[in-house]
């Protein structure tokens, strides 16, 4: 009887644990278009611990500009990300993605300490 009831908490968990694994939403492949103060830019999340931005339209003649860059993923709650990452000239980027608006909060904090926050509709480009 007790083999049993250990069985059947074991399987039970394992069914949990499946379930909660297939209600992760899957980032990898997936682009992310969106526009804060001027720049027109797209997230690409090459993996779970990549991304590269690419500048679509910029000022400054910096259209093009492309950086691949090692970041964290995060659940903050169900439908809403961060996704965070530190750029190669020290500049921290922190993006909150809320899947069920379609908002994206940019926060980004640049070497010499200056903060900007943006909150801006972003759309999805599946591939």
């Amino acid at each position: 009887m007790k083999k049993l009831i250990l069985i059947t908490i074991i399987l039970t968990l394992s069914l949990f644990s499946i379930a909660k694994a297939q209600t992760k939403f899957n980032f990898v492949g997936k682009t992310f278009d969106y526009q804060i103060d001027g720049y027109h830019l797209n997230l690409e999340i090459l993996s779970e611990k990549q991304a590269k931005w690419t500048y679509i339209a910029a000022p400054n003649n910096e259209a093009g500009k492309t950086s691949v860059e090692n970041c964290t993923i995060k659940k903050i709650a169900k439908g809403i990300y961060q996704i965070y990452w530190t750029e190669k000239d020290g500049s921290n980027v922190v993006d909150i993605f809320n899947l069920k608006t379609q908002q994206v909060l940019v926060n980004f904090t640049l070497p010499d300490s200056k903060m900007y926050n943006y909150q801006t509709p972003f759309k999805m480009i599946k591939k």
